[in-house]
C-alpha cells in the first residue's frame, strides 16, 4: 500500500504524524536488542591460555545484528522510496543520507566484531580494535575509568599513552568488569562509570 502524501501550495510534501504508537514500538525493540547483547557480556569468555591470558571478542548476536543493520537500513529506506510518489529533491537526498548512514553504520559494526579483540592478562589489558589499532595497559598504569553508555564501552586512561576502550557486549565482558575492579583502586572509576565501581570498604 502506497503511503498517502499530501502537497502543500508551495509543492512540498507533507506526511501523517507518525502514530505515538509507533514511538513506543520502537523503544521497546531498542530496549530488547539491548538487553538481548548483554546475554553476551555475562557468557564467559574463552577458557585461559598460557599465563592465564583470556581473550575476549564478540559473539554471533552482534555480528548478526551488523550484517542486519547493513542490508536491512538501507533495504528498508530503498523500499519506503520506490513504495512512495511524489518525492522532491530534498525527500530524495534524505531517503539516500537514510540508507548511507545505514550503511556505514552496519559496515563499522561488522569490522567491528571481527576484527576487535582485547587480551586479559597478568599484567594488564591489550585491546585491538579496527579503529584504535593496537593498544594495551598494565594494571597499574590505569589511572581513570569512564564509562559510554551509548557507545557501549568501557574507556581505560593511563598516563601519556593513549587510552583503551573495552566493548560492553564483549563476550566475558562482565567478568573483565570484576577483574577490573580488582585490580584498580575504586576513586579511579569516574563519571558514570562510579555505578560500576566496587563497593566501598564501609559499604561491606
Amino acid at each position: 500500500m502506497r503511503p498517502q502524501l499530501k502537497r502543500d501550495p508551495l509543492g512540498s510534501v507533507t506526511y501523517t504524524p507518525v502514530s505515538p504508537l509507533a514511538y513506543v514500538v520502537m523503544v521497546i525493540v531498542i530496549m530488547t536488542t539491548v538487553a538481548w547483547l548483554k546475554a553476551d557480556a555475562r557468557q564467559p569468555p574463552p577458557p585461559a591460555g598460557p599465563g592465564g591470558v583470556a581473550e575476549l571478542r564478540h559473539g554471533k548476536k552482534y555480528l548478526g545484528l551488523a550484517v542486519a543493520c547493513v542490508i536491512v537500513g538501507p533495504g528498508i529506506m530503498i523500499a519506503a522510496f520506490l513504495m512512495g510518489t511524489g518525492w522532491t529533491t530534498f525527500d530524495v537526498v534524505g531517503f539516500a543520507t537514510a540508507a548511507l548512514t545505514f550503511g556505514i553504520l552496519g559496515t563499522w559494526m561488522v569490522l567491528d566484531a571481527v576484527k576487535t579483540r582485547v587480551t586479559i592478562s597478568p599484567e594488564g589489558v591489550r585491546a585491538v580494535t579496527p579503529l584504535g589499532g593496537d593498544r594495551s595497559l598494565k594494571w597499574s598504569d590505569i589511572q581513570s575509568v569512564g564509562y559510554n553508555p551509548f557507545g557501549p564501552w568501557l574507556l581505560l586512561r593511563g598516563r601519556d599513552v593513549p587510552p583503551v576502550r573495552v566493548h560492553r557486549h564483549l563476550l566475558g565482558s562482565e567478568q573483565f568488569l570484576r577483574r577490573l575492579r580488582t585490580e584498580v583502586r575504586r576513586g579511579a572509576f569516574q563519571g558514570l562509570a562510579r555505578l560500576l565501581a566496587p563497593p566501598s570498604k564501609d559499604a561491606a
